[in-house]
């Protein structure tokens, strides 16, 4: 292992303002699991686990021996100080995400922006961030399962009833006879493509999302409208699709307004258009270009841009040359849609732009001609006072010229990367003839090196700018990170230092010798899971297992969740559950994390209710016989202090067993009469003793931040959740707890704890959702959703089994967000 000079040990550096973490990839394509990082110039990044951890973990305070070690223990690897530095180096640092501490971080470099070539230019805003959201939020509930059948419904109707009574040629032949019905087509399509665009936006909203601003601009050779919906990256695949779809949804409103419209009047401009919006539907889901089509089959296969896997994806497919890593990175499923898009959409593209070069001058001529017409035309209109034939011929002027500006502009761009590429191969040809490559026996190429390369534009960063939809691609996708052996590698072993082994000592074992470790690492992978879950597991028992489909993609962030549950741990752990406000959901979200923690650990699980007097969780939990509660259990905690005489088995009389939820429960006391109350000092007794019997402890709170008790569990948390339902007065005092944590000194508790979000009701305040998440994404680890259940109303006793597997789910998902902190 390599060591960094002392200087580097005293370096610090500091995240990049504007910084947004925004959480795991959600039904991501990748096998290894991702993560989403917003930069402050509004571009994304997708780190590995480990780059994620070093994003979290870095701070000015912090030296790069404190962040190595913190990173080493929250990873479960060690990470050498030269390895930190080579991560921040060559990672973090060129793509703008932290700077030196020392120095301004205005003064940094520019980082690398997403710039692609088929991106959408000239772009300019129509409707205001704050506008949209406003707007999405007042149509959200058009997406109400019920209102979305009967759209659809009404929508195969109204067609039909046209379909049947309309005649297009007697309307074309209307519209051609009055042009200035044209204006009043156009302006109803222009109309319908903000309304789709606005759909996408009511999608982003409704989904939990924030959308961003919608705009125009040139896509191609096509003037295009476009929606910023980057942060719909933070839902799952339902979610994104449902966005992608948005637009299409709300044109159908508007095929629907279109059709009635004709029917009552009869007017033909009213059929020509819906004809028209009809077929830019069509349009609207080929997928080849970066229409919504493209983006549904992007989110199905959870790879964010498929552009970016053309390069790789063909390499890969020469016979003979290994998988690129960026197609070897792919799940299965994720991989056969990219290459089947890949091989049918650049032969298209090749063709399509061969035909556009072959035939450029023609279209440039006729272009000019048609513009000089009807120039001539606008000039007789206006001298005529026909104003509508001046604004028709004005629209047509430009309607003609964005294309060949647009055309303009992609053959500059293309011939840019043309002469880039020319460059870069110049560049390899010259190196390989001024420094040939030594000489070396085959047998001592296995640890050829293989030089730590600076970030690259072409690979493995994958960059776009919001487009039609408006997502924005992927701003960088930050290779999988190096462990510390790995960084720097080893030299190359010449022929003469391999000589060197009759020069050593007797006895002496030369250093090229395989070792235990070497034999280990060369084991091969485990096989991948079986489906149980969805299609593909219905498929694999249909066939007995002569289908051996693997899990799908809710399968599989199933089984990562439960892989992140039960990693191990170093020794017992404690998670305080808190908030001072009554019926925040604490009592019940210690029980369920307690319950998916004993289940899915195998029991050795504890949730404690920590009241100075009287708490309500053992009502909740089921009663094992006895009314023991921690009041009894303190009278004999001289016993089970003492390593002999304290036996897990005598703590029955004072735990209660949940059976198949496999955790115990300890209640307060719950006597009316009893005078008795737990303090700092009975709390701590408490605690070092049932560390003895149990990994985790989960410590449901009271509500005074004053008593000695509750000080003393925060004082002892390894890790807090904090716990809300989405009200304004519960938020508010989770809000209130926050402040008094940070200035009581626990700023570093704070900042590793889990926020859980509690749906009150069916039906959530999406705007002081939004608020809340937003606040606490800024302050604690990782924020969450937990689904409203009609099972947990009652206050009754919790039955696991009796919750909806969305909200089982849901909560499995919070304990393996609790794990990944302690």
């Amino acid at each position: 292992m390599t060591t960094a000079p002392e200087a580097d040990f005293v370096r610090h550096w500091s995240p990049s303002p504007g910084l947004v973490f925004l959480g795991p990839v959600e039904g991501s394509g990748l096998k290894d699991r991702s993560y989403l990082l917003q930069r402050g110039d509004g571009q994304i990044v997708q780190l590995s686990e480990l780059l994620q951890l070093v994003m979290a973990t870095v701070s000015p305070v912090k030296s790069a021996d404190e962040l190595a070690r913190d990173i080493s223990d929250a990873y479960g690897r060690e990470l050498s100080v030269s390895g930190l530095l080579h991560l921040i180096d060559t990672r973090l640092a060129p793509m703008g995400l932290v700077h030196d501490a020392d120095t301004d971080a205005a003064d940094a470099v520019a980082p690398p922006r997403a710039d692609p070539l088929l991106a959408l230019r000239l772009r300019g805003t129509l409707l205001p961030e704050k506008a949209v959201n406003t707007l999405a939020l007042i149509l959200a509930p058009l997406y109400w399962s019920p209102v979305v059948a009967t759209v659809l419904v009404g929508l195969a109707a109204v067609d039909i009833l046209v379909f049947a009574k309309g005649d297009l040629l007697a309307s074309l032949e209307q519209v051609l006879l009055t042009p200035a019905l044209l204006l009043g087509i156009f302006a109803m399509l222009t109309a319908g493509a903000v309304i789709h665009e606005l759909g996408h936006a009511t999608a982003c909203r409704y989904g939990g999302a924030r959308p961003g601003v919608i705009g125009v601009g040139v896509y191609l050779v096509f003037p295009a409208f476009f929606t910023n919906v980057t942060d719909s990256y933070r839902l799952g695949r339902a979610g994104r699709i449902r966005t992608d779809l948005g637009g299409l949804y709300f044109n159908c409103l508007c095929l629907i307004g279109l059709g009635g419209a004709y029917l009552l009047t009869g007017q033909g401009f009213f059929l020509l258009a819906a004809a028209l919006m009809h077929f830019e539907m069509i349009q609207q889901l080929v997928p080849t270009l970066r229409f919504d089509g493209y983006f549904v089959l992007a989110d199905i296969a959870g790879v964010p841009d498929l552009f970016n896997r053309i390069r790789p994806v063909l390499l890969s497919l020469i016979p003979g040359r290994a998988v690129d890593p960026r197609v070897a990175e792919l799940r299965t499923f994720a991989r056969r849609i990219v290459t089947i898009w890949v091989v049918t959409v650049v032969p298209l593209l090749c063709l399509a732009l061969g035909w556009m070069l072959l035939n450029l001058p023609m279209i440039v001529g006729q272009t000019a001609d048609a513009i000089r017409q009807h120039t001539g035309l606008a000039s007789e209109a206006i001298a005529a006072g026909d104003p509508a034939a001046a604004a028709l011929s004005i629209l047509s002027i430009l309607m003609l010229s964005l294309p060949v500006i647009g055309l303009a502009i992609l053959l500059y761009r293309l011939l840019l990367v043309l002469l880039d590429l020319l460059g870069r191969l110049g560049r390899r040809l010259w190196r390989m003839t001024a420094e040939p490559e030594a000489v070396v026996p085959r047998h001592l190429r296995a640890v050829k090196p293989q030089k730590a390369k600076p970030l690259q534009m072409g690979q493995p960063l994958q960059m776009g700018k919001p487009l039609q939809k408006g997502r924005s691609a992927m701003a960088i996708a930050v290779p999988p990170a190096a462990m510390p052996d790995e960084v720097p590698p080893a030299p190359l072993r010449a022929p003469a230092q391999f000589k060197a082994r009759a020069a050593l000592p007797a006895g002496a074992i030369p250093d090229d010798v395989p070792t235990l470790q070497d034999f280990l690492a060369d084991r091969p992978t485990q096989p991948a899971p079986l489906a149980e879950l969805g299609w593909q597991g219905a498929v694999r028992r249909l066939s007995r297992n002569s289908l051996s489909l693997g899990p799908g993609r809710r399968e599989l962030a199933h089984l990562d969740a439960v892989e992140e549950v039960q990693r191990r741990l170093d020794g017992p752990r404690t998670v305080v559950v808190v908030n001072p406000k009554g019926g925040a959901h604490k009592t019940t979200a210690t029980l369920l994390l307690a319950a998916t923690l004993g289940i899915q650990r195998g029991g050795y699980t504890l949730a404690w209710d920590n009241n100075e007097t009287r708490g309500t969780m053992g009502w909740r939990a089921p009663l094992a016989g006895h009314a023991g509660t921690a009041v009894d259990l303190m009278r004999e905690v001289d016993r089970f202090e003492d390593p002999v005489l304290g036996r897990i088995g005598d703590l029955d009389r004072f735990v209660r067993y949940q059976g198949s939820a496999q955790f115990d429960v300890l209640a307060s006391d719950e006597d009316a009469a009893g005078a008795a109350t737990i303090g700092s000092r009975e709390f701590d007794r408490l605690h070092t003793a049932l560390r003895r019997f149990y990994r985790i402890i989960m410590v449901d709170t009271g509500n005074n931040m004053r008593s000695s008790n509750w000080e003393a569990a925060v004082a002892a948390a390894d890790e807090l959740v904090i716990v809300s339902t989405v009200r304004e007065d519960t938020v508010a005092s989770a809000v209130w707890l926050v402040d008094g944590l940070r200035e009581r000194g626990y700023q570093d508790k704070v900042s590793n704890a889990v926020t859980l979000l509690a749906a009150p009701s069916l039906r959530t305040d999406l705007q002081l959702h939004d608020r809340t998440r937003t606040h606490f994404e800024t302050l604690t680890r990782e924020v969450l959703d937990v689904p409203y259940d009609k099972s947990l109303v009652s206050g009754g006793p919790l039955n696991y089994q009796a919750l909806m597997p969305a909200t089982r789910e849901a909560w499995l998902r919070a304990s393996a967000a609790v794990m990944r902190g302690l």
